[in-house]
């Protein structure tokens, strides 16, 4: 998760630009980590931009072009993808609940590991797609997907919706993606394949899904909470998260990527940020619904954590320095 130091030091030097200047629209910052919530962005070209564990939730994406898009752990849910081109999109672990899929694009994507409960695929090609780890049995629309070998993206003036006559004569055709076989026609979960662990290419995951193994672990979901409960109800909570992931998605991957390739890091992480993550789930239990609160609660906990972190260090070495 989040170093404790850098915390303090980007709350403390944000505050001004966080409560006292106009923040710019969130919704240009297309960037890893992104508060995209609900935002209009529907027919623009995204193609391949890293939004990586970006919150999409809400999004219009209408008609986007997402091809090649790094969205590993990105929030979508209940966002609009009708009509978007998702061809070799990265959407690995991506929460796509709710989400609107019909007619897209989604030849050659990865949605390994996605959460694509209640999500309508109506329509969607879905060729060569990757559903390694999708629970299928929840998505909507599944049986009235197609199987194109031309993309919208490479024949987009010809691409149209399988005829019945047409859907027949190409199953011969169809391949599906790793970690999902052929059966009726459909492209579903092949159930003796194991899904791979997350791996460095395309990006990271979040440092502390990295150390506890899961986006769902307990302490995961605790920081969860707090930033969709409670910071992100506030303007100062919204501003200094945005400004924040600008920073923490700068070096996060690259940390989170080691963690993977060796235990004795990620076990040196986790006895690290387990006192901090404790000390932030409190936030949980209290209320903060005012500007105020927030940056009363907030810096309090700074303090208390720079107490933890450097505090008792500092007067562990000065006691030891006068013993000798």
């Amino acid at each position: 998760m989040k170093p404790v130091i850098i915390i303090a030091i980007a709350f403390v030097l944000l505050i001004p630009t966080t409560v006292f200047a106009q923040p710019t629209d969130r919704c240009a910052n297309l960037n890893p980590g992104a508060l995209l919530m609900n935002c209009d962005l529907h027919g623009m070209d995204l193609s391949k931009k890293d939004l990586s564990g970006a919150n999409l939730s809400g999004a219009d994406l209408t008609n986007t072009d997402l091809t090649g898009v790094n969205l590993r752990y990105a929030n979508l849910s209940g966002a609009n993808l009708s009509g978007a081109i998702l061809t070799n999109t990265d959407l690995s672990f991506a929460n796509l609940s709710g989400a609107i899929l019909t007619n897209t694009d989604l030849s050659y994507a990865n949605l390994s590991g996605a959460n694509l409960s209640g999500a309508n695929l109506s329509g969607a090609n879905i060729y060569s797609t990757n559903f390694a780890g999708v629970d299928i049995d929840d998505i909507i629309g599944l049986e009235d997907a197609v199987y194109n070998e031309n993309s919208m993206e490479n024949n987009k003036n010809d691409y149209t919706k399988n005829s019945d006559e047409s859907q027949t004569n190409s199953l011969a055709k169809v391949k599906c993606g790793i970690g999902t076989m052929l059966k009726d026609g459909q492209c579903i979960v092949d159930t003796n394949y194991k899904t791979p662990e997350p791996t460095s290419e395309g990006g990271g995951c979040l440092i502390a899904t990295a150390t506890y193994g899961s986006e769902l672990a307990p302490e995961v979901q605790k920081l969860r909470e707090l930033r969709d409960n409670h910071l992100l109800n506030t303007e100062s909570g919204t501003a200094f998260m945005g400004t924040f992931n600008d920073i923490y998605y700068s070096f996060s991957p690259i940390i989170a990527d080691y963690e993977r390739e060796n235990p004795v890091f990620r076990e040196m992480v986790k006895m690290a940020i387990t006192p901090m993550i404790s000390s932030l789930s409190i936030l949980n239990y209290v209320d903060m619904n005012s500007e105020a609160e927030v940056l009363g609660y907030g810096i309090s906990l700074i303090l208390l954590n720079l107490g933890m972190y450097l505090g008792v260090p500092a007067i562990v070495i000065i006691g030891i320095r006068k013993k000798f």
